[in-house]
């Protein structure tokens, strides 16, 4: 599913996606700190939103600027939730990944895939064993899930919440499509949750927002550099 390329498989090291970017300078600092994926919330309402008409400049300032390298040029990922058709076709020629956070089913996101030639993301919100195997049923119909806390409500903000969930969990993930981390990633705790999500063989990398914010929805280029730092495996490398 999705482009050649455009899933996670090409990379050979711990995949870092930095989402909640809203300027095409802090989508620079993100690329430039060692982000393999930088995300953007196409959701009306949300505190880090995103217009499709801004996010079209900043897709197109960030692929002039060129890209650093990890197998591929830095990816561009839109989130949205509940998204119609014509939202996703608006989004689609912008970005690489579309990445899906609301109450999207398996078919859903297979079709959304078919339909763009694009990598397909699932969000899932996890509380217990029941969401893992929700997560599970999306094999063969996704790129990748994103395994994120559970939202508190059914609003616009489904994720960048600052919250974590008990990591332990995925231990029993038992699903074929591969996923990142998500949910209350900081600097001072991603190396003990990537230690921990990489007992499973799934775990790709990881994804994080307000981790990397100085307040709310304001992105802080030293701690997102300090995040890639320290998400990093023992011995990888980032882009170069």
């Amino acid at each position: 599913m999705g482009r050649p390329g455009s899933g996670l498989a090409s990379y050979q090291s711990t995949i870092i996606k930095i989402c909640g970017l809203r300027t095409a300078a802090d989508a620079k600092a993100a690329r430039d700190a060692g982000a393999d994926i930088v995300g953007f919330v196409v959701v009306e309402g949300a505190t880090r939103a995103v217009p499709v008409d801004k996010l079209a400049f900043i897709a197109s300032d960030l692929r002039k600027a060129g890209a650093k390298k990890v197998g591929d040029a830095v990816r561009i990922a839109a989130l949205t939730v509940n998204a119609d058709d014509e939202l996703i076709q608006s989004i689609s020629p912008l970005v690489d990944i579309l990445q899906l956070h609301g109450d999207e089913t398996p078919d859903r996101a297979a079709a959304i895939g078919l339909a763009t030639g694009l990598a397909v993301a699932k969000a899932i919100g996890v509380a217990g064993q029941d969401d893992l195997r929700r997560a599970a049923a999306y094999a063969g119909h996704v790129d990748f899930l994103v395994l994120d806390s559970a939202p508190s409500s059914d609003g616009p903000e489904r994720g960048g919440l600052g919250r974590g969930f008990d990591w332990s969990l995925l231990d029993e993930y038992r699903g074929e499509a591969p996923f990142l981390l998500a949910g209350g990633l900081t600097r001072a705790n991603v190396r003990g949750a990537v230690a921990a999500a990489a007992r499973n063989a799934k775990f790709s990398g990881v994804d994080v927002s307000s981790g990397v914010e100085r307040e709310r929805g304001v992105k802080d280029a030293e701690l997102m550099r300090a995040f890639v730092d320290a998400a990093r495996r023992p011995g990888e490398r980032g882009p170069s």
